[in-house]
């Protein structure tokens, strides 16, 4: 009888021998603790030569000599990620056990499981006897029964007590360092007790972009804090984190944990300082779902809290509460003195505006605003933090409320401004913003390539946020609306003008929408609907309190819509200033002396009225008068055909047609453009040129080459892996791709894009 040591040499010999290939399964080897044991299970493998195949399951390394097993190509490692299920997996499985699951809530749960095949698996088996499956899979924790059962049985049970407190005290947060462990009172220790926990695989995985960081499985985080009795040490705990992520500079994480601590008084503080900083880089949604959870009582009672509300009700257009917040906030500054109560002071005038902006008071925004410090020393000794982003929003709504109230050379300046982003000026939602409007004013100028170049920048930047329909979206959406209509792409201006209906609006947005949309109405030949929509615009809004420059853009308009009906005869005015009947334009071209709407305005209107001369009107123009009509069409035609701005053109079909045949037999030094405006005249279609744009918003580089990928058969996790980023950062620019594309998933993207010609 062999001795046990000479076992493995000889069986695997053996099987070198017979020329057979086995296949070993072992389960559970990490429940093996005698190394005598793992010892030969190595010598078995290097002693059969490949002819035996051990498939070694186990929740943490062997104490096997892995490192040379790998370099001899005698081993192949299979992490818990690469065995983690996607979604088409998930779906397979809740299929095969019958459980009836749609899409979005097979993607939910991937990501509450993190793709662990047990915990899918569970999930099915607890929807598959619930009374509503799919509200049972909605609610999906580590409170649930069979979860919770595994979880106590094959993980809580084999630690040890030091282990289970290790756990239950950082279990607090969902990523943790072996400092922050240690604030929370897990130990000196807890780097090397993180590292060991990580080794063994037991739901606590390090971090790869972030060394010496682990996150909690979300499972054994919802297991682990359903088990804390004590609601005492839950917020000390808290208070704790706290007060270290404070001391660290996250204070978005420290006022989570100070408000779960009700430690209020440091959490209004942190709201007091950084309330701007957060509304403008982050949603504002975030803000409110955390701080309606706070006590009315306490919230009343402390202005940091009450201001932080407030403007988080402010920004989402939800001002119902925001009076008595303020009345609240003011009412308690008396308590407040020094810096702090300067910086609550400007934080309140901010609601102001904003509440302003929301009613369509832009006077008084221009005025508030006119009163505020912009001064970086200023801004900087009131201890805000981020007081270069305040400083972006302060100028962009001062540039804002000077467009919408008709000071535009000023509000070229601040917009400008305010839309740089550079090293030190980050894209917020003040630039987009800015970005918006500034493209807005391009467009009423009549520079459409500056129009179209702000407006996409804008657009492409609140995809990117997650906010495609955050207010500050539907000025650039207009104004890209506006430029396909001066384009003459109407099938463009409708999908633009539908997406900006479908954004949060202001008052005064609102009302400059539904004139763009008069202005479509009448480029697709419905001038009596055009008028209709106006008036009912104009009727709707009586009671706001909009600046005359902008209720001025209602009568104008309806004047031209008028004339283009045949209401009124055509215009006599020949001076640089004045308004043509075009269908289009936006009012206030008095205040636009020298921009290129108003200079083709000027010479159309002098080519018309060459053209209709009271003098003539049985004879028709004489030849000074039609060589003065051409002069001026030719002038019109040189300003227009490098901004592609034909609607003005169009929208004088009937009366140039001939005179624009005659200009091109006569010879003009833009042919092209003259032949594409005669063919449209015409009905016809025009030949394609550069001024269509099959993608909305164009892909960026890092987008096409991830579309390239998304193309292939490679998951989402390993494509980031092939380039090396998080799976988050795939994800983000995935969801940028499907928004652009106007795909709903991943196959009609990549089918979108094939026919876009992208791929």
């Amino acid at each position: 009888m062999r001795a046990p040591q000479d076992v493995p040499a000889g069986l695997g010999r053996w099987l070198v021998e017979r020329g057979l290939d086995t296949y070993l399964v072992v389960d559970d080897l990490h429940a093996v603790g005698d190394l005598a044991v793992q010892e030969q299970l190595v010598e078995l493998v290097v002693a059969s030569a490949g002819r035996l195949h051990l498939v070694a399951v186990a929740r943490h390394d062997p104490p096997w000599p892995l490192h040379r097993m790998r370099l001899d190509g005698l081993l192949v490692n299979v992490r818990a990620e690469s065995l983690a299920f996607d979604a088409a997996e998930a779906a397979e499985l809740f299929a095969s056990l019958g459980v009836a699951v749609t899409a979005e809530r097979v993607g939910q749960l991937v990501g509450r499981t993190q793709g662990w095949a047990a915990g899918l698996r569970l999930a099915a088996m607890g929807a598959s006897t619930a009374a509503d499956p799919d509200r049972y899979l909605a609610t999906v924790s580590g409170r649930d029964e069979y979860i919770a059962d595994y979880l106590l049985r094959e993980v809580y049970e084999g630690l040890s007590g030091g282990r289970r407190e290790f756990l239950a005290r950082i279990g607090v947060v969902d990523e943790v360092s072996g400092e922050l462990a240690v604030a929370l009172g897990a130990g000196r220790d807890s780097a090397v007790q993180l590292a060991e926990l990580a080794r063994q695989n037991a739901f606590v995985h390090q971090l790869g972009d972030r060394l010496g960081w682990y996150r909690l499985h979300p499972l054994l985080v919802d297991f682990l804090r359903s088990r804390a009795t004590s609601e005492v040490e839950r917020r000390s705990l808290h208070r704790r984190a706290a007060r270290w992520f404070h001391r660290q500079g996250e204070t978005w994480l420290a006022m989570t944990h100070a408000l779960a601590a009700h430690d209020w008084d440091l959490a209004a503080d942190l709201i007091g300082t950084f309330v701007a900083s957060w509304t403008i880089r982050r949603s504002p949604v975030e803000l409110k779902q955390l701080l309606v959870s706070v006590p009315r009582e306490e919230t009343l009672t402390r202005p940091g809290l009450a201001i932080g509300l407030a403007a988080a009700l402010s920004m989402l257009g939800e001002p119902a509460e925001v009076p008595d917040l303020v009345a609240a906030a003011r009412a308690q500054l008396g308590s407040v003195t020094g810096v702090r109560r300067d910086r609550y002071l400007l934080l309140l005038d901010l609601i102001g505006i904003g509440t302003d902006r929301w009613v369509g008071d832009l006077e008084a925004v221009r005025e508030r605003l006119q009163r505020l410090p912009r001064e970086p020393a200023v801004l900087g000794g009131l201890g805000l933090a981020d007081w270069l982003t305040v400083q972006t929003l302060l100028i962009s709504n001062l540039g804002t409320a000077e467009l919408w109230t008709g000071q535009l050379e000023s509000a070229h300046q601040h917009l400008s401004e305010a839309a740089r982003a550079d090293s030190l000026r980050t894209v917020t939602l003040p630039t987009l913003n800015a970005q918006a409007h500034l493209g807005y004013l391009h467009w009423i100028r009549g520079e459409l390539a500056a129009a179209e170049a702000a407006g996409r920048a804008a657009v492409d930047g609140v995809i990117r946020l997650g906010i495609p329909t955050a207010v500050q979206a539907r000025t650039a959406y207009l104004t890209l609306a506006g430029v396909a209509i001066d384009h003459d792409d109407l099938t463009a201006a409708t999908r633009w003008l539908d997406t900006a209906h479908a954004c949060v609006s202001e008052r005064h947005t609102e009302f400059a929408t539904d004139l763009m949309t008069a202005r479509l109405a009448a480029a697709q030949g419905r001038l009596f609907e055009a008028v209709s929509t106006v008036r009912d615009t104009r009727h709707r809004h009586r009671d706001a309190p909009f600046p005359p420059h902008l209720t001025a853009q209602a009568d104008l308009l309806e004047t031209d819509l008028l004339t283009l009906a045949g209401h009124h005869p055509p215009p006599t005015t020949t001076g640089p200033t004045a308004t043509t009947p075009t269908g289009a334009q936006p009012a206030g071209e008095a205040m636009l002396d020298g921009s290129i709407r108003a200079q083709v305005t000027h010479h159309l209107t002098t080519a018309l009225h060459a053209l209709h001369s009271p003098d003539d009107a049985l004879h028709g123009p004489n030849d000074g008068q039609q060589a003065a009509a051409l002069d001026a069409l030719e002038a019109a035609l040189a300003l227009a055909a490098p901004h592609h701005l034909r609607r003005p053109f169009l929208a004088h079909t009937t009366q140039l047609t001939t005179l624009l045949s005659t200009r091109i037999e006569s010879g003009t030094a833009e042919p092209d453009f003259a032949v594409d405006l005669l063919t449209r005249m015409a009905g016809q279609q025009p030949r394609p040129d550069n001024t269509t744009h099959p993608v909305l918003v164009p892909l960026t580089a890092r987008e096409t080459n991830i579309l390239r990928y998304l193309a292939t058969t490679l998951t989402v996790k390993e494509i980031a892996q092939t380039l090396y980023v998080s799976i988050n950062t795939v994800k983000t620019h995935q969801r940028s791709i499907y928004q652009k594309l106007g795909a709903g998933d991943r196959r009609e993207a990549v089918a979108h894009a094939r026919q876009l010609a992208l791929l």
